[in-house]
């Protein structure tokens, strides 16, 4: 069996990228998931002659109906062993709670909450086939506290925090490390693959 790889949803820019750079410089096989196919695919080809590992880029946008049960169906079908997935994907909103249109926010809650909860959902029975493995969920600074004009975002925010923590309490017993990630508005520090040893 190929050596396992990491799932890495919203990979095109911000955290995902800075995650998959991270994953990669750790000899670490990736998936990347995002809504840019071009955009993807340079990042995928980058990466790969860098560090030397696979990557395979899935352009799919995943607040799409049926879009988790096809992420889902190609890497089942391509026979990809996954031991770690990191939920990244997700956007805000800014502005008075009346003002910002109904789709939108209803947008934010789909992919920040039910596509979470979902490939979360979905792929926790993968995970549980392989020791040491990860299931990332990236929350904020804001799960923390409410936010007027972002409200439904610190919301959204809150809630992964709030599944994270249960789940690795759930799981605590088995070798999967659930864990929330929260960082501020800065850029991602960090330079290690996180361990998931504590939650929040």
């Amino acid at each position: 069996m190929a050596k396992p790889a990491t799932l890495i949803t919203g990979a095109s820019g911000g955290i995902g990228l800075a995650l998959a750079e991270i994953y990669a410089k750790n000899s670490h096989p990736l998936i990347l998931v995002a809504r840019s196919e071009d955009t993807l695919k340079e990042i995928a080809g980058r990466l790969q002659k860098r560090y030397d590992i696979p990557v395979k880029p899935v352009a799919l946008d995943l607040s799409a109906p049926g879009a988790t049960a096809e992420l889902n169906s190609q890497l089942a079908a391509d026979q990809t062993p996954i031991d770690q997935l990191i939920n990244n994907a997700g956007f805000a909103n800014y502005g008075s709670f009346h003002s910002i249109p109904t789709d939108r926010q209803l947008g934010l809650i789909d992919l920040n909450v039910r596509v979470l909860t979902d490939l979360s959902q979905r792929f926790i029975p993968i995970l549980l086939q392989f020791p040491n493995s990860r299931l990332v969920n990236v929350a904020s600074t804001a799960a923390f506290f409410p936010g007027p004009h972002m409200a439904a975002y610190y919301a959204s925010k809150a809630y992964v925090l709030s599944l994270s923590e249960a789940l690795a309490e759930e799981y605590r017993t088995t070798h999967l490390a659930v864990c929330a990630l929260c960082p501020g508005p800065q850029k991602l520090a960090s330079k290690t693959v996180p361990k998931c040893n504590v939650q929040g």
